[in-house]
């Protein structure tokens, strides 16, 4: 039976070792989520010799009670380059820290999976090949792709230029996407027809992605605290 190990603390910071993940470094961002996707928190990491690191709270921020020998998934997230995934089991925990053990790589399936935020913002779509823009509404987003409803009809697997401002402090994004569900959205009293598009990014530069992650954890963060 889990059980809630008892808050103390955060330790130290571990002595000089090898991590047995390269790609892993001290700082690098992180969300972690339950095998089913649902996200638990946002960190920093903090390495450990081994297959073993910490989640850090960041400054002036606390994490959840975590119950100890669950299973996560983290969602790591470095300056450069592609997302990726680790799955491990939480240790010792605090409001500051928790430590994540026993990591190891997900199948290809779950590895590129990423926590989808819900939004509320207008933005805009424009086909690739040019011409006019029609306004859109983003319902829900992630490092990976965007759920938007557009009077637009665009066809499967065709791509359009995204072109949306997520935060007033933020420059706006421009991101292609590649059209991978549709769904008709009824319209009771409207004669014109919405539709729903399930949409993958596609081409994106690690630098811009990096900052869209950046403004989710942001995001993210927000939705938290209006929780509390």
């Amino acid at each position: 039976m889990a059980f809630f190990k008892s808050w103390k603390k955060e330790p130290p910071p571990p002595p000089p070792g090898t991590s047995d993940y390269e790609e892993l470094y001290d700082g690098m961002r992180t969300e972690v989520l339950t095998p089913a996707g649902e996200r638990l928190c946002t960190g920093r990491i903090r390495l450990h010799a081994g297959d073993r690191l910490d989640v850090l709270a960041d400054p002036g921020e606390y994490l959840p009670r975590a119950k100890y020998n669950q299973p996560v998934i983290l969602r790591c997230v470095p300056r450069e380059g592609k997302p990726f995934s680790l799955i491990g089991v939480v240790g010792p925990n605090d409001r500051k820290f928790w430590r994540v053990e026993k990591l190891q790589y997900p199948q290809a399936p779950e590895n590129r999976s990423f926590f989808r935020q819900s939004i509320d913002v207008e933005g805009y779509v424009r086909p690739t090949a040019g011409g006019q823009r029609f306004p859109c509404k983003l319902m829900d987003i992630s490092g990976g792709g965007v759920r938007i409803v557009s009077e637009k009809l665009f066809q499967l697997e065709s791509t359009f230029l995204l072109e949306a401002t997520l935060l007033p402090t933020e420059d706006p994004f421009s991101i292609t996407c590649m059209v991978k569900r549709i769904k008709v959205r009824p319209q009771a009293s409207a004669k014109v027809k919405k539709f729903e598009y399930g949409c993958q990014f596609v081409d994106t530069p690690p630098s811009v992605q990096q900052r869209l992650l950046q403004v989710i954890f942001i995001l993210q963060r927000r939705a938290r605290q209006g929780e509390e």
